[in-house]
């Protein structure tokens, strides 16, 4: 570390970090020496998980504001083209497999408070809706 810097401001960025991780670890260690720290165990996905502070945030506010479509994105795709369904089907299943929050659900525990469940990695339920001509019934061409 900087020998000079009287204060936090004159340090660098990786300085500044160098502390942060100095002041968790609670001593000195030669860099890259992990074996000091922690180690992360994975919890468990088959019961209910809490919810982190955010979460519970916005559990709070659906329930005193109601039904939201606040943090909903909805998103219109124009495909062009013989669409490969499978494909489509095989595409969405990987990203929900890989991605836990899209198959997450809040629900209330025994005590009252809300929890978190995760549910397993299932197929994909893809609907089909045809809107060919829809644009010309609507006379928007």
């Amino acid at each position: 570390m900087n020998q000079s810097a009287n204060t936090l401001e004159q340090l660098s960025v990786a300085e500044r970090l160098e502390l942060i991780e100095l002041a968790r670890s609670g001593g000195l260690k030669a860099k890259g020496d992990r074996s000091r720290l922690p180690s992360i165990t994975p919890a468990g996905r088959e019961g209910a998980l809490a919810l982190s502070f955010a979460q519970q945030r916005l559990w709070f506010l659906s329930r005193f504001e109601g039904t939201s479509t606040a943090y909903h994105i909805a998103v219109g795709l124009r495909l062009i083209g013989r669409l490969e369904r499978g494909a489509l089907v095989r595409a969405l299943d990987r990203i929900v497999a890989r991605h836990e929050a899209l198959r997450t659900v809040f629900v209330q525990g025994d005590d009252g408070m809300p929890v978190q469940r995760i549910a397993a990695a299932a197929g994909f339920a893809l609907s089909d809706h045809d809107l060919c001509g829809a644009a010309e019934a609507a006379g928007e061409l």
